[in-house]
């Protein structure tokens, strides 16, 4: 019998709130100790605490199937041969993040999936034994709402024999008693035979308890039930647990700044958009944030209201005026141009003051706007100051301009309306029509969304407002308006109390995160709780509107019904008295939502003060995949005009006074660890054939280095070719044998005899090089072509042949504006598409 080495296993459970939409939702983090000890395979092997780490474990509801995340930890230097995970029962739902396993030197590998009739099996494909500490890290969607079980299996350890199952409470305390077995499943107490070199550890999920080291026959999964019916490798990307905020001051200004938009490209380029004076001011960075060229355009009129761009690269931008003459009706003051790439004016169409809906325009962009794109259509969705009505008032509301970007001529369709609206929000939806969300004080009082297509449109108040004094007072705050598959996802904050007593807004009650779903169809459904898809809270009118002491005329003229109902409310944060959600906003990732916010504490007399800055993150399903967590660095999202995400950042523009002037700066937040949007299916492709080392599947954006390039090309050659390559050339700086195998193909070189400089970054005409010679090196080579970029003259003359030749191949092309940028660094996801598409053209 080979001697039990000690293997210390954290497995630390996070149960947190989601939503399967639920009508309770609980964010209490109760910090406790899990367990005093965990016994391993065998009696005697005892650990204490101080071997493990403590758990963070919210209940929030645990046998309604709530999500979960589970690590495994291993505190000590170990050998492992495999690590894997048995979800054992059904109804398992994997969380967005699947499954990963991270290494002491910080590699990970994504767990792969295996689906079988009563549950599932994931594994990390070790291709070598891992000498060093781990951790791994499982995202599950959701906890089946029976009593079955999680599994845990580490191997490698030395425990070998016969194990017999041994039970625990919460407590840690050991307990003779096993479980009950579930209905019809078989004893849960069986003698098992243990491979050698194995340990295993459990948790059991009965009724909401949590039960530690039940021990599975995992090398005979789902005991009888062993047919497959479903196989498939998922793959996942990592959560990052601290999101990584940067600010890059690019503008110091004395001049008064407008808006501030920015737009992400389809090659994941910045383009940051900015109002002075005089003109706007287009500033363009990569992924890397550096600036890739500066433009300037003339305002065609003094207010920048919005501004967006096409997949073809063509900027729109929307200019207004005030017109301060009632007698003016007449003039133009809104105008949306087009120009190119370069800041060429391409064309522009103007509208009239005095016409469109209800009164006409006399001040644009007033407060807010929106401005989208769908197929050849641009709305600009705004708020305004009208012309005086019949009762001698200037009114405000929202209104939509419709332009052909072809023509750029104006386009008739439907204009929503809601009066006195502050904040505007518009998405395209898949049908090809528009989505408008408006935030709105009296008609309607609440958060109203309006569908817009050639058929017609279609309006809904989902969320109302409670009853204030002043009444332009609503206490809440718009997020966004998204599409999902389900429906249409309203995001804001607000109080949660739905009265029709009137009150003064300095005393109204904490404001909170919700979110709500709406039927897509909505304005064909008999009962209005069929138009929410979420099941959350119901909020009624609640109490008599106080008429006394109101400054309407007349005394009181409630813009809240009696009756007004709100259905499948769900909120996401719980507040406590005097503590708001402020300056929301609702971000479209690839897969899912980001959502971020301020919490502000209200002081005397009615003054907020900025507490900090939180985020979440929301699954395509609307699922809480990552509760609320507070950022470092308190980034703002105050006055943000515009948030945009890419490659699992999110960019907007700052300011601040500083030396007596206004810095302009491009804030990131990094949240998410993965490829940028335009790179993710291929991305995905390669790493599931095996063309991505697990060491280079984070980090997408990064510059790769020379020594990275050569392990991504090491996995081509070598599964190209079916076999290891068995030379090797040494250098005095690395022993990395990915170095030494591509040197001795000829593939590389250093840049010395002895010195490779594998750690320095990687430049676009190092990359087209490596590429030609490794195209040779695996019986492909590649024809001679002259190069077709603009800044052909900045490519190094050992390097012109090479870039014209994988230009022509496909294998690379350029960065935009007909450039190649030479000296620019290379990405990893970048490398990993051009080896991808090398691979695919060598298997022709």
């Amino acid at each position: 019998m080979k001697k039990i080495i000690a293997l210390t296993i954290l497995v630390a459970a996070l149960i947190a709130t989601i939503l399967t939409l639920s009508p309770q939702v609980i964010f209490a983090e109760t910090e406790m100790e899990f367990f005093s000890s965990l016994r391993m395979a065998r009696p005697g092997d005892m650990l204490s605490l101080e071997d493990v780490r403590k758990s963070n474990y919210g209940m929030n509801d645990l046998a309604n199937g709530y999500y979960a995340e589970i690590m495994v930890s291993d505190g000590h230097e170990t050998a492992v041969t495999q690590v894997g995970f048995l979800l054992h029962g059904e109804g398992w739902q994997l969380g967005q993040f699947g499954a990963v396993l991270t290494l002491e030197n910080g590699a990970t590998i994504i767990g792969e999936q295996t689906h079988f009739k009563d549950g599932i099996l994931i594994e990390f494909p070790l291709t070598e034994k891992i000498t060093g500490r781990y951790e791994a890290y499982l995202s599950i969607g959701k906890v089946p709402s029976g009593d079955y079980m999680l599994v845990n299996l580490v191997n490698g350890h030395g425990a070998g024999g016969t194990t017999k199952t041994s039970s625990y409470d919460r407590t840690g305390n050991y307990g003779n008693e096993l479980l009950p077995p579930p209905p019809g499943r078989e004893d849960p107490n069986p003698i098992i035979n243990a491979p050698e070199d194995s340990v295993f550890s459990q948790i059991a999920i009965v009724n909401g308890e949590v039960i530690l080291n039940r021990w599975p026959d995992f090398w005979n999964p789902f005991s009888d039930k062993t047919e497959a019916i479903k196989t498939e490798s998922t793959r996942k990307y990592p959560l990052i647990a601290d999101p990584v905020f940067s600010s890059l001051a690019i503008d110091h200004t004395t001049e008064n700044v407008g808006p501030k938009k920015t737009l992400i490209d389809g090659d994941g380029n910045i383009h940051c958009l900015y109002g002075l004076t005089d003109n706007i001011v287009i500033k363009v960075f990569d992924r890397n944030l550096s600036e890739i060229k500066a433009l300037t355009i003339p305002k065609l009129m003094p207010i920048f209201g919005a501004a967006t761009m096409d997949d073809k690269g063509f900027y729109y931008i929307a200019f207004g005026k005030n017109l301060y003459d009632e007698e003016l009706k007449n003039e133009q003051n809104v105008a949306v141009a087009k120009y190119d790439n370069n800041g060429k004016f391409q064309g522009s169409t103007y509208f009239v003051a005095g016409e469109g809906y209800f009164n006409g325009t006399k001040m644009p962009f007033d407060r807010n706007s929106a401005m989208i794109i769908s197929g050849n259509v641009l709305a600009v969705h705004f708020s305004r100051t009208m012309f005086k009505s019949g009762d001698g008032l200037n009114h405000q509301s929202s209104t939509v301009l419709y332009v052909d970007i072809d023509q750029m001529t104006p386009v008739s369709l439907p204009i929503p309306y809601t009066s006195h609206s502050f904040a505007q929000a518009a998405v395209t939806t898949s049908d090809g029509g528009f989505l408008f969300a408006d935030r709105g004080d009296g008609y309607p009082r609440g958060f109203k969304i309006t569908t817009v297509s050639w058929m017609g449109e279609h309006g809904i108040t989902p969320f109302h407002f409670r009853e204030l004094n002043p009444y332009q007072q609503t206490n809440s705050s718009l997020a966004g308006i998204a599409e999902t598959a389900s429906g249409y996802l309203l995001a804001g904050t607000s109080e949660r109390v739905l009265s029709n007593v009137t009150i003064s807004s300095t005393v109204g009650g904490p404001q909170d995160l919700f979110i709500q779903l709406i039927d897509k169809e909505f304005f064909i459904k008999e009962q209005r709780q069929d138009t929410i898809v979420s099941k959350g809270e119901t909020r009624r009118t609640e109490g008599i509107q106080n008429t006394t002491g109101l400054n309407y005329e007349g005394g009181s003229s409630s813009f809240l019904a009696a009756d007004t109902v709100d259905y499948g409310v769900v909120w996401l944060t719980a507040y406590p008295a005097k503590q708001h959600a402020y300056n929301p906003v609702l971000v479209v990732q690839d897969d899912g939502f980001i959502l971020l916010w301020e919490r502000h504490e209200q002081q005397e007399y009615s003054h907020y003060a900025y507490q900090d800055t939180w985020y979440m993150v929301l699954s395509s399903d609307c699922l809480v995949i990552k509760p609320a967590t507070k950022i470092a660095g308190n980034p703002r999202t105050e006055s943000v005009n515009s948030i945009s995400y890419s490659g699992g950042k999110v960019y907007w523009l700052g300011t601040q006074y500083l030396h007596g002037a206004m810095e302009i700066s491009l804030q990131s937040l990094t949240i998410l660890d993965k490829p940028s949007s335009w790179a993710i299916g291929q991305v995905e492709v390669a790493v599931d054939i095996g063309l991505v080392p697990s060491a280079l599947q984070s980090g997408y954006q990064h510059a790769i280095t020379r020594a990275e390039f050569c392990n991504l090309a090491v996995q081509l050659y070598e599964k190209h070719f079916g076999k290891e390559i068995t030379g090797r050339v040494s250098f005095a700086d690395t022993n990395d044998v990915n170095v030494q195998k591509m040197a001795a193909i000829g593939v590389v070189s250093g840049i010395s005899e002895t010195v490779f400089d594998p750690h320095s970054k990687l430049t676009r005409e190092q990359a087209a090089s490596i590429l030609v010679r490794l195209a040779k090196a695996c019986d492909l080579p590649l024809a001679k072509a002259t190069v077709d970029f603009n800044d052909h003259t900045s490519i190094g003359t050992w390097a012109v042949e090479s870039v014209g030749q994988v230009q022509a191949a496909g294998l690379m092309g350029g960065t935009g504006n007909g450039n190649f940028s030479p000296k620019d660094p290379y990405t990893r996801e970048q490398s990993i598409i051009t080896l991808m598409r090398l691979y695919e053209l060598i298997r022709k």
